[in-house]
Formats: C-alpha cells, structure tokens, sequence
C-alpha cells in the first residue's frame, strides 16, 4: 500500500498563536523587571524613619522584640532591603477606669506596657506614598511591625525624612 505521509505546515493562524504568546511573555518581563531596573539606576533615594506605638501588649511580648534588636523588616516570607526595625522602648501603658464616685480617672495598667519602636527604611524620593515594604507609611494609619521572629501592629505617630 502506498501511503501518503502528511507533512506538518505551519499555517497563519500558528503565526498568530505565535506572536501572541512572545507578546505576552514581552508584557510580562516587562512589567517585571523594567521599574525595579529603572528605580535603581534613575530614582534617588531617601531615608523615612517611622515611629510606631503599639499600645498595651504584655512585657514578655514587648521583651521579646527588644531582644532582636537591630532586625531586618520582614514582608510576607522575604525581608525588606534596606528597611529595618531599629529600636525599641517601653512606656507604661495607661488606660481610663471609673473611680468609685463614677468619675473618669487615667490609670496605669500593672501588667502591661506601651511598645514605641523605630523603623527605617529607603524609599524612593519621587513617590508620593512612601512604602516599607508593601506597607504605606503615614501617620496614624495601621503599621505591622514584623521582623523574622516577632510581628506586632501599632499606630505610625511620627515620619522624618532625610535626604529630600
């Protein structure tokens, strides 16, 4: 028997499938790796020091971030370049209770602490939101302070800024 072989063709609608695919694989580098580029090459960078209240936490939690001290920011499961948790002290943690005539009265907690800690970080000098990590640093929003053994979630009360 005389068979014929078919022989593969490469047809248009295979161009077509073709230069998508390098398209979106263009896209996708791009995208990736074109502004971490360019922001080191072109961007200036400036330090932001953030000052963080996390408000009445146990000592021993407390205790356990100062002892690490200096340590790297940490995002998800990476840490942060060129960011990092600094310094740390306590504060004794007030609170109000009622005294026995009804009247409003700020106490001291005995059992718990106040945590002020310093982070710093480099950010690029041109942003209009300065980020540690993927955070947003402004005052009195929400801040997780987390290093590789330790997070904890406070209050941004001061930003400084160096280099602008």
């Amino acid at each position: 028997m005389d068979e014929k072989r078919v022989k593969p063709r490469f047809n248009v609608i295979d161009a077509i499938v073709l230069i998508a695919v390098i398209a979106v694989a263009a896209g996708v580098g791009y995208r990736a790796l074109y502004k971490p580029v360019v922001e080191a090459i072109t961007t200036e960078k400036i330090n932001v020091t953030l000052t963080v209240r996390i408000r009445s936490i146990h000592t021993e939690v407390a205790e356990a971030l100062i002892k690490e001290l200096p340590s790297p920011c940490v995002s998800r499961e990476d840490t942060v370049p060129g960011s990092t948790v600094k310094s740390a002290y306590t504060e004794p943690a007030a609170y109000v209770a009622v005294d026995s005539g009804g009247t409003p009265v700020v106490s001291i907690d005995p059992v718990r602490v106040d945590l002020v800690v310093t982070v710093e970080g480099i950010c690029p000098k041109d942003d209009a939101i300065y980020l540690i990590g993927n955070q947003e640093a402004r005052i009195g929003r929400s801040f997780i302070v987390k290093t590789l053994s330790v997070e904890m979630t406070g209050i941004v009360t001061e930003i400084n800024i160096k280099g602008a």
